[in-house]
């Protein structure tokens, strides 16, 4: 079974997170739909539930929910759906080979 880290080439689009404490983090973004993201996040201290604040490349601050944490990842789901277009670029980013 492949992992989000088996793919070398892909690009490196960040989301930066804040959670309820007030600590941020600028997490890398390994999937995203129009509802919702997988991160990275090895030392993200926020618990499953809690409402956090992110910010996308393109995008102002929205909220989202942490729904999931598992073996160093966590699923974020936005409170509102992304733009259409604007997951479709970020979905191209993150699949595409690095230059």
């Amino acid at each position: 079974m492949t992992t989000p880290t088996d793919a070398p080439d892909r690009q490196d689009v960040r989301i930066r997170c804040r959670a309820k404490s007030g600590l941020t983090a600028d997490l890398a973004v390994r999937d995203i739909t129009l509802g919702g993201c997988m991160v990275e996040c090895d030392d993200w201290t926020a618990g499953i539930g809690e409402r956090v604040l992110v910010i996308l490349p393109g995008l102002d601050w929205q909220s989202a929910h942490l729904v999931w944490l598992e073996d160093g990842y966590a699923g974020l789901a936005f409170e509102q759906l992304l733009y259409e277009p604007l997951a479709i670029h970020l979905q191209r980013l993150i699949a595409a080979p690095a230059h």
